[in-house]
């Protein structure tokens, strides 16, 4: 009954000819519970159902899965429920399909964007990202000020359907376009990248110069601690921070005193300002003894940190 069903499903609609194919396969508390005999089956009732339309497809090398996988094709049974499903993302959707470079552990590009939307950055004319590493913040934030959406330049998995029209997908890209630059008030605004390290301003450099944001982003070597707040109203400027801590400091007493002077810092020459700090647990939360809006919990990677979000006087 399984190879039947999976043999009724319409294929052909989304596997072209010569498609290489990939099986994610799960099984809990079922009586189907081999996944080698689960990806057997489906992939000849799949080669069954595609060779009356003179289609053949091919399962992808287990040692180059990565590289030569078209399509991942899910299965999941759960106490004799199975659910199919197609990847339709291909790459993960951080890779905005840009050739960029990074610093050592860097943020997705997706947890940016998150951020950067949970501190309602459309609302805000400046961004100060002061740590900035690979830039990733201050990148994501140059995309929304652009008004060009975030993943116009990669590919996805679901182009390679035989029912994908290139030209409605162009169109819903432009239309998004359109959409996404009326959310942004008009008047100029501007991203600030700054960092102490020259290695990490000569990486964000090259990425704001391949992704094409040097009208809205600006890159200069800098010491937090030294700089000043824009001459402009504070309720316009929105600080994103992504302190390094742990490894990326040194000692958890290194990164204490760095989490402190932050704190200090802005509430000395920053008062007024918006600001979304991730912070790595309570004693730094403490020390920084920053008031927030907003507190969202998640994970960098493998730490758990939090995010305080403190908006700007431009809320009042």
């Amino acid at each position: 009954e399984f190879k039947k069903k999976m043999a009724a499903w319409p294929w052909e609609l989304y596997l072209k000819d010569k498609t290489m194919v990939s099986f994610s396969i799960s099984a809990a508390q079922s009586r189907l519970w081999h996944t080698g005999r689960l990806q057997e089956e489906s992939l000849a009732a799949i080669q069954a159902r595609l060779a009356a339309y003179g289609r053949q497809i091919f399962l992808a090398s287990k040692k180059n899965i990565a590289n030569s996988a078209e399509q991942m094709i899910f299965i999941r049974f759960e106490r004799d429920r199975c659910q199919v499903s197609l990847d339709t993302s291909g790459k993960l959707l951080y890779q905005r399909g840009f050739d960029k470079y990074c610093e050592d552990t860097p943020l997705r590009e997706t947890l940016a964007n998150a951020i950067l939307k949970a501190a309602a950055v459309e609302r805000y004319r400046i961004v100060l990202d002061s740590f900035c590493g690979s830039g990733t913040l201050g990148l994501e934030a140059g995309l929304i000020f652009s008004g060009r959406p975030c993943n116009q330049n990669r590919s996805f998995a679901f182009e390679n359907w035989p029912a994908f029209r290139a030209p409605a997908f162009q169109h819903l890209k432009e239309k998004l376009g359109l959409e996404l630059k009326k959310q942004i008030s008009p008047g100029t605004r501007k991203v600030y990248c700054s960092d102490i390290s020259q290695k990490a301003v000569r990486t964000t450099t090259r990425n704001l110069e391949v992704m094409g944001l040097k009208p809205v982003l600006q890159v200069s070597r800098g010491d937090f601690f030294k700089s000043a707040a824009p001459a402009v109203e504070p309720g316009q400027v929105l600080l994103v921070l992504n302190p390094p801590y742990g490894i990326r400091l040194g000692t958890p007493e290194e990164s204490l005193k760095l989490y402190g002077g932050i704190g200090e810092k802005i509430r000395r020459d920053f008062t007024g300002c918006g600001y979304a700090i991730i912070v790595p647990g309570l004693k730094f939360e403490k020390i920084l003894s920053l008031a927030y809006d907003q507190k969202i919990l998640f994970r960098n990677g493998d730490l758990p940190v939090a995010l305080l979000i403190k908006h700007g006087n431009v809320f009042l």
